[in-house]
């Protein structure tokens, strides 16, 4: 039982409460992530990969291994000034500064969702073939033996569920992981056998919009 939160361990006690709670061992900045970038919030490219590192250990020693782990990149305050962030807030009814918190939090959004979508490419290929990687499908267990991080996909909202299928092709589906999408190419539903997405669809035609994990 373990975890990271790459911020300061006294803060809320953390320190203790975490202990008192079970975990064995969780990360925190000072003496660990402080050593790994100068940024105030750590970012999730720094995290992530550590997270990684640390499931892997268990996988190899041959353990059950649980994981709670909170980033904090999109920690406020937001900057009140024109930073050169991507637009997502605009309007006349809305003040300079407002625009300008509001695109600077969704860049911070936006950049950990792709960090979240290699990571998940990253978990998929290092837990194949044991444990694997699932999700939920109509209450039975889904699980995901490849898929590939669509980087280059977008519908110009950048908006959507997480989780949700925003896609169906004759040999894969593309579920939405925040900007860009995660591209399902082979599945295992409980009770079947191991199958290529396009000879899944035969028997379970999958419908855009359909949130897995639910």
């Amino acid at each position: 039982i373990e975890g990271s939160h790459p911020y300061y361990q006294w803060f809320y006690n953390r320190q203790n409460i975490n202990g008192y709670l079970g975990f064995e061992q969780y990360r925190y900045l000072e003496g660990d992530y402080d050593r790994m970038t100068q940024a105030v919030y750590p970012e999730d490219s720094v995290l992530l990969p550590e997270i990684y590192a640390d499931l892997e250990k268990c996988w190899e020693a041959g353990k059950p291994c649980f994981s709670f782990s909170v980033n904090v990149q999109s920690h406020g305050p937001y900057a009140t000034w024109d930073t050169g962030a991507e637009e997502y807030l605009s309007g006349e009814q809305y003040t300079a500064e407002c625009k300008n918190a509001m695109n600077a939090y969704m860049t911070t959004i936006m950049e950990t969702d792709r960090e979240l979508a290699a990571f998940i490419d990253r978990l998929v290929r290092g837990l194949n073939p044991w444990p694997s990687a699932y999700t939920v499908y109509q209450g039975r267990t889904l699980k995901i033996w490849e898929c590939e991080p669509e980087d280059g996909f977008s519908d110009g909202t950048d908006s959507g569920t997480a989780g949700c299928i925003e896609k169906v092709a004759k040999d894969a589906f593309y579920v939405r992981t925040g900007k860009g999408l995660l591209k399902v190419l082979q599945v295992q539903l409980e009770g079947k056998k191991r199958m290529q997405v396009k000879d899944f669809l035969l028997g379970y035609p999958l419908a855009e919009g359909t949130v897995l994990g639910e």
